[in-house]
């Protein structure tokens, strides 16, 4: 299955589940949300207020770097969004992301998935397959289903194909891949071959391996994948303007040519130190997703 077609049968899948699922009504949700929900106290939330026996996910989430923290080394590609820090740049980005890094589940649905709003959230790629990470103030979780127990922790099914588990962040994909990350949290190694995030700081954080450093993917690489290993932050600065910073660590000719027509295209500055070329300027609100949308391109 390419991404693409992955894409359609997702959009599909998620249309069926918000429809007909107890997951979308009730099973995570304790009640009727309020739309957009409370995001007062976000990081002050209990983890008691999720009303859940068992382990509870509890793990910072602050920035990409917290996110690989939690993934393991067949991860390919993440990306992190504080959704809080400039509703601008989340338009954009449920407008330029899924479409290149599915699902997107939580940007596509985040104010309406729990009974408070998303206000962090992040997506893994690995074994061809996603895993997706929200962090939400605490609420009180009620599902009549089955749960399965895993190291402590407790994985509710929501259909045949993902399940979630409780905590902060709230973690929803396959259940394989959140063993992989439970595993993870629970001591396992997480991934070192990303270097680029560490130390960064953006409201927009993405993230991603290349061919020379990754197995063959259904999921496009942006630009190709011909480098080692990108990196783009984007952050609200000033009135509806936004800094970029794009890294690609021994970019190859496509990849080098790409970045160079991008930034002539956005009014950007390129330049390159050792193995690493760098992309970098400010663009407008109004060329925000077309931007995000030429540097996720395959």
């Amino acid at each position: 299955m390419n991404q693409k077609d992955f894409a359609k049968v997702f959009a599909i899948l998620v249309g069926a589940i918000m429809i007909f699922s107890a997951f979308a009504s009730f099973v995570m949700r304790g009640g009727d949300p309020a739309e957009g929900g409370d995001t007062s106290s976000l990081d002050q939330g209990s983890l008691e207020d999720f009303g859940r026996n068992g382990r509870l996910v509890d793990m910072s989430f602050a920035s990409l770097q917290d996110v690989l923290q939690m993934c393991p080394e067949e991860t390919v590609l993440a990306y992190w969004i504080d959704a809080d820090a400039s509703q601008n740049l989340t338009e954009a980005a449920r407008a330029a992301i899924p479409p290149a890094i599915p699902p997107g589940l939580g940007l596509r649905y985040g104010s309406s998935l729990y009974p408070n709003k998303i206000s962090r959230m992040a997506t893994a790629l690995m074994n061809d397959s996603w895993l997706e990470f929200h962090w939400v103030r605490p609420f009180s979780v009620g599902y009549q289903s089955l749960v399965i127990p895993y190291d402590g922790f407790m994985i509710i099914p929501s259909n045949a194909d993902f399940s979630t588990v409780i905590g902060k962040p709230i973690l929803i994909g396959p259940q394989p891949n959140l063993e992989m990350v439970l595993d993870v949290i629970s001591g396992d190694f997480p991934t070192d071959l990303f270097t680029l995030p560490y130390d960064e700081a953006a409201d927009l954080q993405i993230a991603g391996l290349g061919k020379s450093l990754a197995a063959e993917s259904i999921f496009a690489r942006p630009l190709g994948g011909d480098y080692e290993e990108f990196y783009v932050g984007l952050t609200a600065s000033g009135a509806d303007g936004y800094a970029l910073i794009a890294r690609y660590i021994s970019p190859g000719t496509a990849a080098s040519g790409r970045a160079n027509q991008i930034a002539t295209q956005f009014g950007l500055a390129v330049s390159t130190e050792a193995d690493t070329l760098t992309v970098e300027g400010s663009v407008g609100q109004d060329r925000l997703t077309d931007l995000l949308s030429a540097l996720l391109a395959p």
